[in-house]
C-alpha cells in the first residue's frame, strides 16, 4: 500500500491570507515545498523556505510584481529565514550556522554563529541588535545574540525539558515560548531580558508557536488545528487573558517537534500567512494505491535460486 507521489522534496503548498473572521483571500504563487514562511517588515515581501527535491532553500516573494527569487544557492540545506526589523537583511540557517544575507541577494553571506547545534533563529529586538533563537530542535533551550561587540551568544532558557520557538513582544519586555515541562507543549511568557522575574503559562489545553501582534496587545498560538488569541495587558505587569479561537481550518501551522511557526501576521495584525496543503479540503493525496498478490509479484521478478 502506498501514495503515489515524487520522491525527494515535501508536500506542496499553496499561500493563502486569512482574517480574523476566517476568510481567505489566495496568494497568486504557485504552490510548492513551502514550510516556513514570513511577512517583511513592510507588508510588501514574503521570506520562504523551499523543501524542493535537490535542496532546500530561502526564496523572496514579491507581492505587489508577484515574482518568486532564489535567495540561497548553498550545498547545504537553508532553512528559518526571519527578517531583521529594518527588512535590510534576512537571517537564516545554513548547514550548523546562522547566517544573514540582503533580500535582493547582493552583499556576501556574513556568518553570525558558527558552530552550534541546530540553531533557528526566531526573533529580533525592536532595534535589530539581538536575534532570539533556539537550538537542539523540539529539545533545546532559547539563547540571545548581540550584535553589538563581539556577538557573544547567552544563554536565556534552559532546562532539560523542550524549549523552544521563542517570540519576542514589540517593547522588548517579554519571551513568549513553548515548552513541554509539564508534558503537552504549552505556551509560557518570561520577562526579558531578565527571564528570572516570572513566568506565566498561556496557553491552558496545548498550544505551539507563539507570536505577538504589533502592537503588543494580543498573543497568538496554535493547536495544530486553530488559531487561537489570547489579549494581553502590560501597563503594570504581565496579564494574560483568556485563550480563544481565532480561527480554524486544513492549515499546515509547523510540525510538532522540530521545524518552527510556519505562519506569519501582518504588519496591520489583521491578515495571517497561511500554508495549506495543495488539494482539496488540504488532503495529502487523491489516492491509495494498494497491491495484492506481490509475493508473487515479487517472486517473478526476482527468481529463486
Amino acid at each position: 500500500m502506498y501514495v503515489p507521489g515524487t520522491a525527494g522534496g515535501g508536500i506542496e503548498r499553496s499561500l493563502v491570507w486569512v482574517d480574523r473572521q476566517g476568510r481567505e483571500e489566495p496568494v497568486p504563487a504557485p504552490p510548492r515545498p513551502y514550510s516556513w514562511v514570513r511577512v517583511s517588515p513592510d507588508g510588501t515581501r514574503l521570506s520562504m523556505e523551499v523543501q524542493d527535491r535537490a535542496n532546500t532553500d530561502i526564496w523572496i516573494y514579491d507581492l505587489a510584481r508577484r515574482t518568486s527569487t532564489r535567495l540561497t544557492f548553498a550545498p547545504e540545506a537553508d532553512r528559518y529565514p526571519v527578517w531583521t526589523p529594518d527588512g535590510q537583511r534576512v537571517a537564516y540557517t545554513s548547514g550548523s550556522d546562522i547566517v544573514w544575507k540582503p533580500p535582493d541577494g547582493t552583499g556576501d553571506i556574513e556568518r553570525l554563529l558558527t558552530g552550534l547545534n541546530a540553531p533557528r533563529p526566531f526573533s529580533w529586538s525592536g532595534d535589530g541588535k539581538k536575534l532570539i533563537y533556539d537550538v537542539g530542535g523540539a529539545s533545546g533551550d532559547v539563547a540571545v545574540l548581540s550584535l553589538d561587540g563581539e556577538r557573544r551568544p547567552q544563554a536565556l532558557i534552559e532546562t532539560e525539558f523542550g524549549t523552544a520557538r521563542p517570540a519576542m513582544s514589540p517593547d522588548d519586555r517579554w519571551l513568549a515560548y513553548q515548552s513541554n515541562e509539564s508534558g503537552p507543549y504549552q505556551i509560557h511568557v518570561q520577562p526579558f531580558p531578565e527571564v528570572g522575574g516570572g513566568r506565566w503559562q498561556i496557553s491552558t489545553d496545548g498550544g505551539l508557536n507563539p507570536v505577538f501582534s504589533p502592537n503588543g496587545r494580543e498573543l497568538f498560538y496554535d493547536t495544530g488545528n486553530a488559531l487561537m488569541v489570547v489579549p494581553i495587558d502590560t501597563k503594570t505587569t504581565f496579564s494574560p487573558g483568556t485563550p480563544q479561537v481565532l480561527f480554524q481550518g486544513a492549515y499546515f501551522y509547523g510540525p510538532t517537534g522540530a521545524g518552527g511557526r510556519a505562519y506569519d501576521i501582518a504588519p496591520d495584525g489583521q491578515r495571517f500567512l497561511m500554508l495549506k496543503n495543495a488539494g482539496a479540503g488540504g488532503s495529502l493525496s487523491a489516492s491509495i494505491i494498494v497491491v495484492e498478490n506481490w509475493f508473487e509479484e515479487l517472486r517473478q521478478r526476482v527468481p529463486t535460486r
